[in-house]
Protein backbone atom coordinates (compact mmCIF):
# COMPACT_ATOMS: atom_id res chain seq x y z
CA UNK A 1 0.00 0.00 0.00
CA UNK A 2 2.76 2.57 0.51
CA UNK A 3 4.36 1.31 -2.26
CA UNK A 4 0.78 2.78 -4.32
CA UNK A 5 0.81 5.58 -2.29
CA UNK A 6 4.79 6.57 -3.08
CA UNK A 7 5.89 7.73 -6.28
CA UNK A 8 8.59 5.09 -7.12
CA UNK A 9 7.84 3.35 -10.45
CA UNK A 10 4.96 1.10 -11.13
CA UNK A 11 5.42 -2.41 -10.35
CA UNK A 12 3.67 -5.68 -9.97
CA UNK A 13 1.02 -4.06 -6.92
CA UNK A 14 0.07 -1.44 -10.07
CA UNK A 15 -0.25 -3.34 -13.25
CA UNK A 16 2.96 -4.49 -14.11
CA UNK A 17 3.54 -8.31 -14.85
CA UNK A 18 6.86 -9.46 -13.95
CA UNK A 19 6.79 -13.25 -13.61
CA UNK A 20 8.84 -15.12 -16.30
CA UNK A 21 5.29 -17.04 -17.15
CA UNK A 22 2.98 -14.81 -17.03
CA UNK A 23 5.06 -12.48 -19.02
CA UNK A 24 5.43 -15.09 -21.85
CA UNK A 25 1.80 -15.72 -21.64
CA UNK A 26 1.39 -12.26 -22.51
CA UNK A 27 3.29 -12.27 -25.29
CA UNK A 28 1.83 -15.18 -27.13
CA UNK A 29 -1.75 -13.49 -26.39
CA UNK A 30 -0.67 -10.15 -27.89
CA UNK A 31 1.96 -11.39 -30.43
CA UNK A 32 1.76 -10.85 -34.30
CA UNK A 33 -0.88 -13.15 -34.87
CA UNK A 34 -3.94 -11.69 -32.78
CA UNK A 35 -6.56 -9.96 -34.23
CA UNK A 36 -7.63 -6.86 -32.51
CA UNK A 37 -10.82 -4.23 -32.66
CA UNK A 38 -11.10 -0.63 -32.75
CA UNK A 39 -12.75 -1.13 -29.00
CA UNK A 40 -9.64 -3.30 -27.69
CA UNK A 41 -7.84 -0.65 -28.84
CA UNK A 42 -9.59 1.50 -27.06
CA UNK A 43 -10.08 0.00 -24.07
CA UNK A 44 -5.76 -0.11 -23.79
CA UNK A 45 -6.07 3.66 -24.89
CA UNK A 46 -8.32 4.61 -21.89
CA UNK A 47 -6.18 2.45 -19.11
CA UNK A 48 -3.79 -0.42 -19.27
CA UNK A 49 -5.20 -1.50 -16.04
CA UNK A 50 -9.26 -1.69 -18.39
CA UNK A 51 -7.64 -3.92 -20.71
CA UNK A 52 -6.14 -6.22 -18.72
CA UNK A 53 -9.50 -7.30 -16.34
CA UNK A 54 -11.55 -6.90 -19.30
CA UNK A 55 -9.87 -8.32 -22.47
CA UNK A 56 -7.50 -10.82 -20.68
CA UNK A 57 -9.05 -11.46 -17.14
CA UNK A 58 -11.90 -11.29 -18.96
CA UNK A 59 -13.97 -9.98 -16.11
CA UNK A 60 -17.83 -8.91 -16.33
CA UNK A 61 -19.57 -6.70 -13.80
CA UNK A 62 -22.63 -7.77 -12.29
CA UNK A 63 -25.89 -6.62 -14.24
CA UNK A 64 -29.31 -6.61 -12.33
CA UNK A 65 -31.92 -8.55 -14.46
CA UNK A 66 -34.32 -5.64 -15.63
CA UNK A 67 -36.61 -5.50 -18.04
CA UNK A 68 -36.86 -3.02 -21.31
CA UNK A 69 -33.62 -2.15 -23.49
CA UNK A 70 -30.39 -1.21 -22.51
CA UNK A 71 -27.90 1.05 -24.10
CA UNK A 72 -26.46 -2.23 -26.52
CA UNK A 73 -29.84 -3.26 -27.64
CA UNK A 74 -30.63 0.46 -28.21
CA UNK A 75 -27.55 0.86 -30.54
CA UNK A 76 -28.30 -2.46 -32.27
CA UNK A 77 -31.77 -1.06 -32.63
CA UNK A 78 -30.58 1.95 -34.60
CA UNK A 79 -28.11 0.68 -36.14
CA UNK A 80 -30.84 -1.69 -37.61
CA UNK A 81 -33.63 0.28 -38.80
CA UNK A 82 -30.81 2.76 -40.68
CA UNK A 83 -29.02 -0.30 -41.75
CA UNK A 84 -32.38 -1.16 -43.50
CA UNK A 85 -33.64 2.18 -44.42
CA UNK A 86 -30.57 2.94 -46.27
CA UNK A 87 -29.81 -0.55 -47.71
CA UNK A 88 -33.40 -0.18 -49.69
CA UNK A 89 -32.37 3.72 -50.81
CA UNK A 90 -29.19 1.95 -52.02
CA UNK A 91 -31.35 -0.38 -53.98
CA UNK A 92 -32.94 2.02 -55.61
CA UNK A 93 -30.36 4.40 -56.60
CA UNK A 94 -31.41 7.19 -54.98
CA UNK A 95 -28.71 9.86 -54.26
CA UNK A 96 -28.96 11.66 -50.73
CA UNK A 97 -30.73 15.31 -51.51
CA UNK A 98 -33.41 17.31 -51.27
CA UNK A 99 -35.52 15.94 -53.90
CA UNK A 100 -35.57 12.30 -52.95
CA UNK A 101 -36.25 13.38 -49.23
CA UNK A 102 -40.17 12.13 -48.97
CA UNK A 103 -39.25 8.75 -51.01
CA UNK A 104 -36.57 8.61 -48.20
CA UNK A 105 -39.10 9.24 -45.33
CA UNK A 106 -41.39 6.32 -46.94
CA UNK A 107 -38.77 3.64 -46.86
CA UNK A 108 -38.00 4.40 -43.47
CA UNK A 109 -41.52 4.96 -42.44
CA UNK A 110 -41.84 0.56 -43.46
CA UNK A 111 -38.47 -0.48 -42.08
CA UNK A 112 -39.21 1.22 -38.72
CA UNK A 113 -42.47 0.49 -38.26
CA UNK A 114 -41.80 -3.56 -39.20
CA UNK A 115 -38.39 -3.60 -36.93
CA UNK A 116 -39.82 -1.89 -34.09
CA UNK A 117 -43.30 -4.02 -33.91
CA UNK A 118 -40.77 -7.18 -33.54
CA UNK A 119 -37.90 -5.53 -31.58
CA UNK A 120 -38.34 -7.22 -28.20
CA UNK A 121 -38.08 -10.32 -30.11
CA UNK A 122 -34.83 -9.53 -32.32
CA UNK A 123 -32.98 -7.80 -29.39
CA UNK A 124 -34.24 -10.11 -26.62
CA UNK A 125 -36.01 -7.69 -24.14
CA UNK A 126 -39.38 -7.74 -22.59
CA UNK A 127 -41.08 -4.66 -23.52
CA UNK A 128 -42.55 -2.18 -20.25
CA UNK A 129 -45.80 -0.49 -20.36
CA UNK A 130 -43.96 2.25 -21.41
CA UNK A 131 -42.62 0.49 -24.89
CA UNK A 132 -45.57 2.69 -27.54
CA UNK A 133 -44.18 5.76 -26.30
CA UNK A 134 -40.26 4.69 -26.21
CA UNK A 135 -41.44 3.69 -30.18
CA UNK A 136 -42.37 6.76 -30.87
CA UNK A 137 -39.40 8.64 -29.45
CA UNK A 138 -37.12 6.33 -31.42
CA UNK A 139 -38.80 6.45 -34.80
CA UNK A 140 -38.91 10.63 -34.33
CA UNK A 141 -35.23 10.62 -33.41
CA UNK A 142 -34.72 8.31 -36.71
CA UNK A 143 -37.04 9.94 -39.09
CA UNK A 144 -35.26 13.55 -37.97
CA UNK A 145 -31.57 11.66 -38.55
CA UNK A 146 -32.72 11.03 -42.33
CA UNK A 147 -34.23 14.77 -42.85
CA UNK A 148 -31.00 16.49 -41.75
CA UNK A 149 -29.26 14.00 -43.88
CA UNK A 150 -31.49 14.46 -46.86
CA UNK A 151 -30.99 18.27 -46.49
CA UNK A 152 -27.81 21.22 -46.81
CA UNK A 153 -27.85 20.96 -42.90
CA UNK A 154 -26.22 17.55 -43.05
CA UNK A 155 -22.91 17.49 -41.66
CA UNK A 156 -21.78 15.30 -44.46
CA UNK A 157 -23.00 18.04 -47.15
CA UNK A 158 -19.03 19.20 -46.74
CA UNK A 159 -17.94 16.61 -48.81
CA UNK A 160 -20.16 17.32 -51.94
CA UNK A 161 -23.89 18.26 -53.11
CA UNK A 162 -24.52 14.71 -54.33
CA UNK A 163 -23.69 11.77 -52.23
CA UNK A 164 -25.18 8.02 -52.60
CA UNK A 165 -24.84 4.67 -50.34
CA UNK A 166 -21.73 3.04 -51.07
CA UNK A 167 -21.81 0.41 -48.42
CA UNK A 168 -23.62 -0.63 -45.04
CA UNK A 169 -22.27 -2.82 -42.29
CA UNK A 170 -18.86 -3.21 -44.39
CA UNK A 171 -17.17 -6.11 -42.44
CA UNK A 172 -13.67 -6.23 -42.09
CA UNK A 173 -11.86 -9.38 -41.16
CA UNK A 174 -7.95 -9.33 -40.39
CA UNK A 175 -6.74 -6.64 -42.38
CA UNK A 176 -3.09 -5.55 -41.75
CA UNK A 177 -1.93 -2.14 -41.22
CA UNK A 178 1.29 -0.33 -40.55
CA UNK A 179 2.55 1.34 -37.62
CA UNK A 180 5.25 3.90 -37.31
CA UNK A 181 7.80 0.87 -35.39
CA UNK A 182 9.89 -1.85 -37.13
CA UNK A 183 8.55 -4.77 -38.09
CA UNK A 184 5.17 -3.82 -36.53
CA UNK A 185 2.02 -4.01 -38.11
CA UNK A 186 -1.81 -4.27 -36.75
CA UNK A 187 -4.14 -7.00 -37.34
CA UNK A 188 -7.68 -5.90 -37.05
CA UNK A 189 -11.32 -6.81 -38.06
CA UNK A 190 -15.13 -5.25 -37.33
CA UNK A 191 -17.09 -3.13 -39.32
CA UNK A 192 -18.15 -0.20 -40.77
CA UNK A 193 -21.88 1.02 -40.57
CA UNK A 194 -22.24 2.88 -43.83
CA UNK A 195 -19.92 4.69 -46.75
CA UNK A 196 -21.26 6.77 -48.80
CA UNK A 197 -19.67 8.11 -52.24
CA UNK A 198 -19.31 11.35 -53.39
CA UNK A 199 -17.60 11.44 -56.50
CA UNK A 200 -14.34 9.03 -56.83
CA UNK A 201 -14.38 9.75 -52.84
CA UNK A 202 -15.95 7.48 -49.79
CA UNK A 203 -16.96 8.93 -46.99
CA UNK A 204 -17.21 6.91 -43.32
CA UNK A 205 -20.81 7.60 -41.41
CA UNK A 206 -20.44 5.88 -37.71
CA UNK A 207 -23.63 6.10 -35.36
CA UNK A 208 -23.44 6.62 -32.00
CA UNK A 209 -26.21 6.29 -30.08
CA UNK A 210 -25.14 8.42 -27.00
CA UNK A 211 -24.36 11.92 -27.12
CA UNK A 212 -20.90 12.07 -26.26
CA UNK A 213 -18.68 13.88 -28.87
CA UNK A 214 -15.88 11.87 -30.06
CA UNK A 215 -13.52 14.84 -31.07
CA UNK A 216 -9.86 14.80 -32.61
CA UNK A 217 -8.31 15.01 -29.61
CA UNK A 218 -9.06 11.58 -28.46
CA UNK A 219 -6.97 10.30 -31.40
CA UNK A 220 -4.12 12.89 -30.50
CA UNK A 221 -3.77 11.80 -27.01
CA UNK A 222 -4.09 7.87 -27.54
CA UNK A 223 -7.43 7.77 -25.65
CA UNK A 224 -9.53 6.45 -28.97
CA UNK A 225 -8.49 4.89 -32.35
CA UNK A 226 -12.15 4.47 -34.25
CA UNK A 227 -12.08 6.80 -36.78
CA UNK A 228 -7.95 5.83 -37.39
CA UNK A 229 -9.01 2.26 -37.97
CA UNK A 230 -11.79 3.06 -39.96
CA UNK A 231 -9.74 4.89 -42.77
CA UNK A 232 -6.69 3.02 -42.72
CA UNK A 233 -8.68 -0.17 -43.16
CA UNK A 234 -10.71 1.60 -46.29
CA UNK A 235 -7.40 2.38 -47.63
CA UNK A 236 -6.29 -0.72 -47.63
CA UNK A 237 -9.13 -2.79 -48.60
CA UNK A 238 -9.52 -0.12 -51.53
CA UNK A 239 -6.07 -1.31 -51.88
CA UNK A 240 -6.33 -4.61 -52.36
CA UNK A 241 -9.38 -4.16 -55.00
CA UNK A 242 -7.70 -2.37 -57.28
CA UNK A 243 -9.94 0.69 -57.00
CA UNK A 244 -8.83 3.91 -57.29
CA UNK A 245 -11.44 5.69 -54.86
CA UNK A 246 -10.20 7.69 -52.40
CA UNK A 247 -10.78 8.08 -48.89
CA UNK A 248 -12.19 11.51 -48.60
CA UNK A 249 -12.83 11.63 -44.80
CA UNK A 250 -15.88 10.30 -42.03
CA UNK A 251 -17.53 11.41 -38.74
CA UNK A 252 -19.15 10.03 -36.05
CA UNK A 253 -23.24 10.93 -36.02
CA UNK A 254 -25.02 10.78 -32.51
CA UNK A 255 -28.76 9.69 -33.11
CA UNK A 256 -30.19 10.76 -29.89
CA UNK A 257 -29.26 14.73 -30.63
CA UNK A 258 -27.98 15.04 -34.39
CA UNK A 259 -24.69 16.27 -34.35
CA UNK A 260 -21.41 15.47 -35.44
CA UNK A 261 -18.21 14.63 -33.89
CA UNK A 262 -14.60 13.56 -34.70
CA UNK A 263 -14.91 15.02 -38.33
CA UNK A 264 -11.66 13.58 -40.48
CA UNK A 265 -10.99 15.36 -43.52
CA UNK A 266 -8.14 14.00 -45.84
CA UNK A 267 -7.74 17.48 -46.74
CA UNK A 268 -6.98 18.66 -42.96
CA UNK A 269 -3.29 18.61 -41.88
CA UNK A 270 -4.12 18.32 -38.62
CA UNK A 271 -6.36 15.69 -39.11
CA UNK A 272 -3.86 13.78 -40.99
CA UNK A 273 -1.14 14.57 -38.35
CA UNK A 274 -3.60 13.81 -35.82
CA UNK A 275 -3.84 9.46 -37.85
CA UNK A 276 -0.67 9.36 -37.56
CA UNK A 277 -0.21 10.49 -33.91
CA UNK A 278 -2.93 7.88 -33.14
CA UNK A 279 -0.73 5.15 -34.94
CA UNK A 280 1.85 6.19 -32.34
CA UNK A 281 -0.15 5.35 -29.62
CA UNK A 282 -1.34 2.21 -31.16
CA UNK A 283 2.45 0.93 -31.91
CA UNK A 284 3.38 1.92 -28.02
CA UNK A 285 0.46 0.28 -26.57
CA UNK A 286 1.11 -2.90 -28.39
CA UNK A 287 4.70 -2.81 -27.37
CA UNK A 288 4.23 -1.94 -23.20
CA UNK A 289 1.15 -4.47 -23.89
CA UNK A 290 4.13 -7.13 -24.99
CA UNK A 291 5.71 -6.46 -22.51
CA UNK A 292 3.38 -7.04 -19.69
CA UNK A 293 2.65 -3.70 -18.51
CA UNK A 294 -0.85 -2.71 -17.83
CA UNK A 295 -0.91 0.54 -15.23
CA UNK A 296 -3.99 1.67 -13.22
CA UNK A 297 -3.34 4.65 -14.99
CA UNK A 298 -5.74 7.29 -16.69
CA UNK A 299 -5.12 8.43 -19.97
CA UNK A 300 -6.99 11.51 -19.61
CA UNK A 301 -8.98 12.77 -16.15
CA UNK A 302 -12.80 14.12 -16.10
CA UNK A 303 -13.28 15.58 -12.77
CA UNK A 304 -10.82 12.72 -11.37
CA UNK A 305 -12.47 10.26 -13.38
CA UNK A 306 -10.67 8.51 -16.40
CA UNK A 307 -13.45 7.98 -18.33
CA UNK A 308 -17.92 8.92 -17.91
CA UNK A 309 -18.13 5.36 -16.67
CA UNK A 310 -15.81 2.14 -16.13
CA UNK A 311 -16.85 -1.34 -15.08
CA UNK A 312 -13.60 -1.91 -12.99
CA UNK A 313 -13.49 1.55 -11.37
CA UNK A 314 -14.64 0.13 -7.88
CA UNK A 315 -11.48 -2.17 -7.94
CA UNK A 316 -8.55 -0.49 -9.97
CA UNK A 317 -7.55 1.44 -6.47
CA UNK A 318 -6.14 4.32 -8.71
CA UNK A 319 -7.54 6.83 -6.32
CA UNK A 320 -4.87 5.58 -3.88
CA UNK A 321 -1.73 5.13 -6.85
CA UNK A 322 0.15 8.11 -6.84
CA UNK A 323 -0.49 9.66 -10.71
CA UNK A 324 3.50 10.45 -10.51
CA UNK A 325 4.79 6.90 -10.83
CA UNK A 326 7.11 6.26 -13.65
CA UNK A 327 5.81 3.13 -16.32
CA UNK A 328 9.23 0.56 -16.64
CA UNK A 329 10.91 0.70 -19.94
CA UNK A 330 8.77 -1.49 -22.59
Amino acid sequence: ELGRLSNSPLDRYSGILTRPDLLAEIARRLGSERVWSASQLKDYGLCGFRFFAKRLLKLEAFQEPAVGFDAAQLGSLNHRILEETYREIAERALSIDEENLQTALDIFADAAEDILDRAPELFDFRATSTWQEEKQVLRNRLEALIKKDFSPESPLAKFGDRRYVHGLELAFDDVEIDLPAERLKLRIAGYIDRIDAVDDKLVVVDYKSGTTAIERREMEIGRDFQMMVYVLVLRRLLERSGKQNEVAGGLFWHVRNLKASGSFSADDEDDNAAIQMARQHVARNLEAGRAGQFPARATGLENGKCSRYCDYAHFCRMHVTSRYKASPPA
